[in-house]
């Protein structure tokens, strides 16, 4: 008897564009940031697209990468900063500076999480098509 249900696969809920696949798992780089917005953690793809290791990442403020962020007050009244929200619903394109000197565009999704009144903040960049900027 065949069954109506099915579970998907992890590619059947991964969004489409065209013949790109949205936010590939190689290309989600993710980091967790404090309030002060301090690098926690992070995972080997951020690394990977920061082209250095994580211990280089770990504990450098985001602005060292994302300039634009200088200055932002990542939380506000327990929630994230509302500017940031907007800028990431619209897809707002940063640039992103690496730590070798390399420069690229990329798209910024942010998360509040909060885990009993600690407040973090998770990052997602995705590379906007790996297109890098002139100096």
């Amino acid at each position: 008897m065949e069954t109506l249900l099915s579970t998907p696969t992890p590619t059947e809920l991964t969004p489409q564009i065209g013949n790109r696949t949205e936010f590939a798992e190689d290309d989600r780089a993710v980091l967790i940031l404090d309030v002060n917005g301090l690098i926690r953690t992070c995972n080997k793809a951020a690394a990977k697209l920061m082209e250095c290791s994580t211990s280089k990442l770990v504990w450098q403020h985001v602005s060292n990468f994302l300039p634009q962020l200088a200055g932002i007050q990542l939380i506000q009244d327990d929630h994230l900063n509302p500017r940031l929200r907007f800028l990431s619903r619209i897809g707002h394109r940063f640039a992103l500076e690496k730590p070798n000197g390399g420069h690229m565009v990329s798209k910024v999704f942010f998360n509040d999480l909060d885990n009993a009144g600690r407040h973090s903040v998770r990052l997602i960049i995705c590379p906007d098509d790996k297109r890098e900027l002139s100096s």
